[in-house]
């Protein structure tokens, strides 16, 4: 059976055949050509893609939006604030207090009861999104189409596109768990939510000092990576904006490398945080992550090319019932939190994920 230590991680699936692509080290004959995820040096995401991710969206938008049977109008929030104010939905009348204002007694129950009353309105409630990008080294990692980090920024142009048709507030975070760094983003609303989104997720400029580093990592260290990815991830849970309005939409869109049953406090933060905001996790996977192509000469290599496994055709299939266990248990800990789970893999289309928020 094919054992995996810490250095051997899923995420750091490497087809070893000479190529020119550094962070998408794949044996030419598991994808062509045109399959390949492009890299650019500033962006995850060109922003040319941004006008054709957001026309995909429009054009996607009506027919999914009308199959929820629900109203166009604004979504509201779980949690209703009391006003009192004209323009708002009647909610109940209460007892006159000092301080009430007396345009809004409800005479037709002083009438009855023979004592004042006030009438208290129920205001709409609005909807509040907060997004997580994770871009930590696991997630540039890719052998179709993008790396898992150029999908998850499209997850994030998804959300952010629905958020501007509610008409809600978003804001956002970016989080590489190689230097704990985390970036918040002010709150959004109106009409150039989803361009303002793009922007801020797509500019990779920030983690290429992050890359190099990594690439100069001593393997002294990668003994304790996963470590320290659980507890730069359990301080992102902890770092959730503390105004963030109960029952608001919180959506981690990340592989989720670092969680596994022993990192309770990661579990146990999720948990926590599930019971204030609907918590949705965005798991973002690679095709050969779960499944490795059928091929020989096929190894197994940590992230600096280093300490290479070959794998045998029993190998492989050992590896892949062990890989699709770990991911499922992986999915099965988020559920047991309360958290919504949505996999999505990196060759996926836009339209697939719509079909699968909608369950």
């Amino acid at each position: 059976m094919l054992i995996l230590n810490k250095s051997l991680v899923i995420p750091m699936l490497r087809f070893l055949k000479l190529t020119n692509w550094p962070w998408v080290p794949f044996n030419w004959s598991v994808a062509r050509e045109s399959d390949r995820p492009v890299i650019n040096s500033q962006y995850w995401l060109d922003p040319s893609e941004h006008s054709q991710l957001r026309e995909e969206l429009e054009a996607l938008y009506e027919p999914w939006h009308q199959s929820l049977g629900v109203s166009s109008a604004q979504q509201q929030g779980n949690i209703p604030s009391r006003a009192l104010g004209s323009g708002f939905e009647y909610a109940e009348s209460q007892a006159y207090q000092s301080g009430d204002d007396i345009r809004f007694l409800d005479w037709r129950l002083m009438a009855k009861k023979q004592q004042a009353f006030t009438k208290w309105f129920e205001p709409e409630r609005l909807e509040n999104w907060c997004l997580v990008l994770d871009e930590s080294a696991s997630m540039r990692f890719g052998t179709r189409t993008r790396l898992k980090v150029q999908q998850a920024c499209r997850v994030i142009g998804s959300f952010a596109f629905l958020s501007e048709k509610r008409q809600s507030q978003l804001r956002l975070m970016r989080f590489s768990a190689q230097n704990n760094e985390i970036a918040y983003s002010p709150v959004w609303t109106g009409r150039n939510l989803f361009e303002q989104a793009m922007a801020f997720v797509s500019n990779k400029k920030a983690s290429l000092d992050i890359e190099k580093r990594l690439q100069n990592t001593s393997q002294s260290h990668l003994s304790d990576s996963v470590e320290s990815e659980v507890n730069a991830f359990n301080t992102l849970l902890q770092s959730i904006p503390q105004d963030l309005p109960a029952g608001s939409k919180l959506v981690f869109v990340s592989d989720f490398h670092a969680l596994h049953k022993h990192a309770a406090k990661v579990l146990n933060h999720l948990s926590f945080l599930a019971q204030t905001f609907q918590v949705m996790a965005v798991v973002i996977e690679d095709v050969a992550e779960r499944e490795l192509p059928q091929n020989t000469g096929l190894e197994l290599v940590n992230l600096q090319g280093k300490n290479p496994v070959s794998l045998d055709a029993q190998q492989q299939l050992n590896y892949s019932v062990w890989a699709n266990r770990t991911f499922d248990e992986r999915k099965s800990f988020m559920q047991g939190c309360g958290v919504k789970v949505i996999e999505w893999r990196t060759d996926e289309k836009i339209g697939e994920l719509l079909q699968r928020l909608k369950s």
